[in-house]
């Protein structure tokens, strides 16, 4: 599959045929399924070399926000775009002033308390949330470890989904 410069499929290039009428596991669409107690199958999309999952966010304000994160078992927190505080009904005295250390130096940020986090049927609550300026983050927006330490994590990238086990 060739990605655009959105992360949508723009082509695909088959490069071999295989038995007819016979799909690759990776074609079987991940709602058909099942999983285990305590067992989360999340379905992803790759963008280049990073897998992307659709992520329900509750902020203070309660309401909920659905965005696409990019999986980043670097980043120690879910980071977003300070664009989003609002929309996630942070205020002023729900954020602390921060320096954080990014892969291009040393920025300023906003840290504060995300009311829950839920990746598919991997909920998670009070999860710790970093805002960075806008440009800085060049149109990303991360799922990071203070939710993904809450779970064993494993990429299927030949299914096209991640796994994630309660611990």
């Amino acid at each position: 599959m060739v990605d655009d410069d959105r992360g949508e499929i723009d082509k695909v290039i088959i490069l071999a045929v295989g038995e007819a009428g016979v799909l690759p596991r990776s074609d079987v669409s991940s709602a058909n399924i099942v999983s285990s107690p305590g067992e989360h199958i999340i379905p992803a999309r790759r963008r280049g070399s990073h897998q992307l999952v659709d992520v329900v966010l509750v902020g203070p304000g309660q309401a909920p926000v659905t965005v696409s994160l990019m999986v980043d078992t670097g980043a120690s927190t879910v980071v977003l775009p300070a664009s989003m505080m609002r929309v996630l009904g942070f205020s002023p005295e729900d954020l602390r002033d921060g320096w954080t250390q990014t892969a291009n130096g040393r920025v300023r940020a906003k840290m504060g308390m995300l009311a829950s986090v839920d990746v598919g049927s991997a909920v998670a609550e009070e999860v710790k949330v970093t805002f960075l300026d806008d440009q800085k983050l060049g149109g990303s927006k991360l799922l990071g470890m203070s939710f993904l330490q809450r779970f064993r994590m494993t990429i299927d990238d030949a299914n096209g989904r991640i796994i994630l086990s309660d611990r």
